[in-house]
């Protein structure tokens, strides 16, 4: 029985830490998504300045990320992601609605995929 503990207590950590990750993933893809949704709307409105504070900060706060999500992410996904982003502040410095909205669905599909790729469930643990 003795044998058993420290693998079981191993075990345990990593569900602990795998619950921990999805949580915190979740959050912070949730923001990402709020705070483009606000620059969605506000390419709509041509509020072209807000729209690129937003994205601005969008990029500030997933940079600041960045090192965890290319630990718990694929790097092909944090870059696309990224790509996305740039790709989203270059059309809307350029005053591009209907390419500035494209993109940015794009790049919340991609959150989305984040999201969802990270929650626990059985075709995630196999």
């Amino acid at each position: 029985m003795r044998a058993f503990r420290i693998p079981f207590f191993v075990l345990i950590l990593l569900v602990v830490l795998s619950l921990a990750n999805t949580v915190a993933m979740t959050r912070h893809c949730d923001q990402w998504s709020q705070t483009l949704d606000a620059a969605q709307k506000a390419v709509a409105d041509e509020r072209w300045s807000e729209a690129d504070r937003l994205l601005k900060d969008l990029q500030k706060s997933w940079a600041s990320r960045s090192v965890w999500l290319r630990v718990v992410l694929s790097h092909n996904t944090v870059d696309e992601a990224e790509q996305l982003m740039d790709r989203a502040r270059l059309m809307v410095s350029l005053q591009e609605v209907t390419h500035a909205r494209d993109t940015m669905a794009e790049l919340n599909g991609v959150l989305e995929r984040i999201s969802g790729g990270e929650q626990l469930s059985l075709s995630n643990i196999l």
